[in-house]
């Protein structure tokens, strides 16, 4: 395998991207010992450069570029199929695959409503993202980019549903995610942690941008087992956890 690039939106501190498809990304190339590159990416514009879907993460390797966080994971299956990130059962494995379907299909969206559509929580990404106070910069991605998170929540049918019903929602798939983890320490209770876990972990990771330190505390007391989980994935994949 030749040089790797990952495109990807950036993070900050111990968290390497705010994007929870690019962290999974990122934790797999880290997890799986493959030499890469990163690029962070800091606008919409940036990403149709580089990105055939327009969207990141985004991969180069061997002269070929994949999109898409769950294509990404298939294809590295492809090129690395004894790696220890994918189970050797075929049941555990397709069922890991699930996992990581889900993350990325249903968590990511309930999240991304809650990040992105209530302003709250939308400045404190965008504090946390570019600094406090007024920028042009930011008052543009504030601006274009809202109408771009808008089109893509209403693409997919969330757009229209009510913060309330969306958190209870999102309750309930934190809930079986925690279920999920059986006995530990990961999905289905593996003694290592599989693709699901690092999609799983990469979304949870993000729930701590931009808390202050009550809202975090009080977080981590509702979901432990969850925040030991990232933990623990991060540890696996030689990061410190956020």
């Amino acid at each position: 395998m030749g040089e790797l690039i990952l495109y990807q939106y950036g993070g900050a501190g111990r968290l390497p991207s705010f994007s929870p498809p690019c962290l999974k990304v990122y934790l797999a190339l880290r997890r799986l010992g493959i030499a890469h590159r990163v690029v962070d990416l800091a606008s919409p514009m940036a990403v149709k450069r580089h990105s055939p879907t327009g969207r990141v993460p985004a991969i180069v390797v061997d002269g070929e570029t994949i999109a898409d966080s769950v294509f990404i994971l298939d294809k590295l299956n492809e090129r690395m199929p004894d790696a220890t990130l994918w189970p050797k059962d075929p049941a555990q494995r397709a069922l890991d695959r699930l996992w990581d379907c889900y993350s990325t299909d249903t968590l990511y969206w309930q999240g991304f409503y809650l990040r992105w559509l209530v302003p709250e929580t939308r400045q404190r990404l965008l504090d946390a993202s570019m600094g406090k106070g007024f920028s042009i910069r930011k008052a543009l991605v504030s601006f274009v980019g809202m109408r771009m998170l808008r089109s893509r929540a209403r693409g997919q049918g969330i757009a229209g549903r009510s913060q309330r019903d969306v958190e209870e929602s999102y309750r309930i798939s934190l809930k079986m995610v925690d279920a999920g983890l059986g006995s530990g320490p990961f999905l289905q209770s593996r003694a290592e942690p599989g693709r699901g876990d690092l999609s799983i972990a990469g979304h949870v990771a993000q729930l701590t941008v931009g808390r202050d330190d009550d809202g975090l505390a009080r977080l981590r007391a509702a979901y432990p087992r969850l925040f030991e989980h990232v933990g623990r994935t991060f540890d696996a994949c030689g990061l410190p956890a956020p």
